[in-house]
């Protein structure tokens, strides 16, 4: 067990995803507790399977996923990766061992390679075209690009603004079109 980062003295978290409350000064027995369902900080299930818990510090609330405490707490996170996968795709299994800090489209490949998303025909074919600049240099457009792509044509909606943007990130309009409607470079 091990303390809750930016809870130290107020929660610790097992490898398995189990979270202690330690003893509050208010407290009369003096006695710690196992968050569970119905008290202070119970157990939700919210979207998509994910457990959460209600934290509380200094009188605020927070909602924290249960797995996303876990890795934050045990598994060390080198690359800066922001998402966490569960190995096995099962959301309620916790246990560190079945979690991995990942990014958006590791996420999203390890989910559609194993039948928990499925993304249509035309999306993946709208995902595999390359960007091509002068019939030689061939590359995939990053999330980072596609973000900038969507907050330009936010600024300048108008007319041509496809082909424009299209010629300025040497792509084509319809890669452009498929970013301006999420249908591909998404954040999961």
């Amino acid at each position: 067990m091990q303390d809750i980062k930016d809870y130290e003295g107020i929660y610790a978290i097992t490898t398995n995803g189990e979270i202690w409350s330690y003893p509050k000064e208010s407290n009369i027995n003096k006695k710690g507790k196992w968050l569970t369902p119905g008290e202070g900080g119970k157990y939700r299930k919210i979207g998509r399977g994910y457990k959460q818990v209600v934290l509380y510090k200094k009188g605020k609330k927070e909602n924290r996923r249960i797995h996303r405490l876990v890795a934050e707490t045990f598994i060390p996170n080198p690359f800066n990766k922001i998402q966490i996968n569960h190995i096995n795709g099962n959301t309620k299994n916790n246990h560190v061992s079945n979690l991995e800090w990942v990014t958006p489209s590791e996420n999203i490949n390890h989910a559609i390679k194993n039948g928990a998303k499925t993304i249509s025909v035309k999306s993946r074919e709208v995902a595999r075209i390359v960007c091509i600049k002068n019939n030689k240099l061939k590359r995939k457009l990053s999330y980072e690009t596609a973000q900038e792509i969507r907050i330009k044509y936010l600024q300048e909606k108008k007319h041509g603004v496809f082909r424009k943007l299209a010629k300025q990130f040497h792509t084509t309009p319809r890669i452009v079109t498929a970013i301006i409607k999420n249908k591909t470079y998404t954040q999961p």
